[in-house]
């Protein structure tokens, strides 16, 4: 639930260039030893480092992998990994935690449930709040049919055609908006939490920013103690020319 909450304002940190929310949020999310965050986080990384074109990242994660690699060696700290892997990945991959195996059968037993009704049912589900899995999916199948999942799906996901003004932000914002949507309908049902709303809300706010907009007119600013004038274009100094 807090990686549910929390990633997609970390996404929309990257857009906005606040350095220090991304560091904070960055390292809560990375104490939660969740999968979801964890597995969410090297999707977008690969993404934005692919998107910006950084790949001298790379480096830096081979280097720190050759420190990790030295430092299990050590049989301290390879035991006290071991503990992290086997409760962050290995038991819920193998299906051996209690969240994974009862999130997997309810999924299994609500999806084959559903496929058993009939025609209408199946379309429109046998009503809101009868049945509550580990995910999103599969309630809102069963509960909603196919045309509530559909309805839903269109509800959050038109945001993406949000005309938001600057490009960075508006990549941000929709990355954390597909992001929170699969983090809902693979691991979390629901779909109540204040903070999904509000991430909502705010593609509206930032559809509406007042950013100054770019002009081809000359404009020319004369300096009165140095008699020079300034050509002014597209908002950036082009040209400076002595009077």
């Amino acid at each position: 639930m807090f990686v549910y909450t929390v990633f997609p304002f970390w996404v929309l940190a990257f857009g906005l260039k606040r350095n220090y929310d991304i560091w904070l949020l960055f390292t809560c999310l990375l104490f939660t030893f969740s999968t979801t965050a964890y597995a969410s986080m090297l999707l977008f990384l690969g993404f934005w480092v692919l998107y910006k074109r950084n790949f001298q990242i790379f480096f830096y994660a081979c280097g720190l992998m050759v420190i990790i690699c030295a430092v299990l060696q050590m049989d301290k700290f390879q035991h006290l990994l071991d503990s992290v892997y086997d409760f962050t990945f290995g038991n819920k991959l193998g299906g051996q935690s209690s969240s994974s195996e009862s999130r997997g059968k309810d999924f299994v037993n609500h999806i084959s449930f559903w496929a058993n009704l009939n025609g209408w049912s199946q379309a429109l589900g046998i009503g809101f709040g009868y049945v509550r899995s580990g995910d999103y999916f599969s309630t809102l199948m069963l509960n909603n049919g196919i045309i509530g999942f559909l309805v839903f799906s269109w509800f959050v996901l038109r945001n993406m055609f949000l005309s938001i003004p600057i490009k960075l932000v508006s990549i941000g914002y929709k990355l954390g908006l597909v992001m929170v949507f699969l983090i809902l309908m693979t691991t979390v049902p629901e779909f109540a939490y204040p903070s999904f709303w509000i991430y909502l809300a705010l593609g509206f706010v930032l559809e509406r920013l007042d950013v100054p907009r770019k002009t081809s007119d000359k404009q020319t600013t004369v300096h009165p103690s140095k008699s020079a004038t300034l050509v002014i274009a597209d908002n950036e100094k082009v040209a400076v020319s002595t009077v």
